[in-house]
């Protein structure tokens, strides 16, 4: 029930570019990087642990996140550009429930946590920009956090991040 078309191509897109012959739910690719079963925690902790050691090369500040009209606009500011990077935000619903209605589940309540909503990606051209993203419900707004990462367009490396809860 989360699903876009965009994220579905952006899943290609890395499965292209590590390789694979297929994408499969749920895959979970690691610092554009390395990719895994969703489901391995034991593989996440270790790889997460891993890149946690490794300093960003770009450092992303979030000037401001401001909410208009079920948008959220980001500004932000990166100590350094090159046009071989693109800047990514995403909008994180920090918890969300899901009423499954058919199935052998029928009835059931799913608790999902932190669900990107929305992805806006730019190349980055300046030190200085902002990006906007559109929540699912203009009236609900609340429970919402937003990161910012900048990738290699070549590698898909991610080179630096942020995170903010937006209220």
């Amino acid at each position: 029930s989360f699903s876009k078309a965009t994220y579905s191509q952006r899943q290609q897109e890395y499965a292209s570019k590590l390789g694979l012959s297929s994408v499969y739910t749920p895959q979970l690719i690691i610092n554009g990087q390395t990719e895994m079963v969703g489901s391995d925690a034991d593989k996440i902790d270790a790889s997460v642990k891993n890149l946690l050691t490794k300093k960003a090369t770009i450092g992303i500040t979030i000037k401001t996140a401001s909410i208009t009209a079920g948008h959220l606009q980001v500004s932000y500011r990166l100590d350094d550009v090159a046009d071989h990077l693109t800047i990514n935000a995403v909008l994180i619903q920090q918890q969300a429930i899901t009423h499954i209605r058919a199935g052998e589940n029928r009835g059931l309540k799913l608790t999902n946590y932190n669900v990107v909503r929305d992805l806006a990606s730019s190349t980055v051209k300046d030190k200085e920009g902002s990006l906007i993203l559109q929540f699912p419900d203009a009236n609900n707004t609340s429970g919402y956090s937003v990161a910012l990462f900048v990738q290699e367009k070549n590698s898909y490396k991610i080179t630096g991040a942020t995170f903010r809860k937006i209220n």
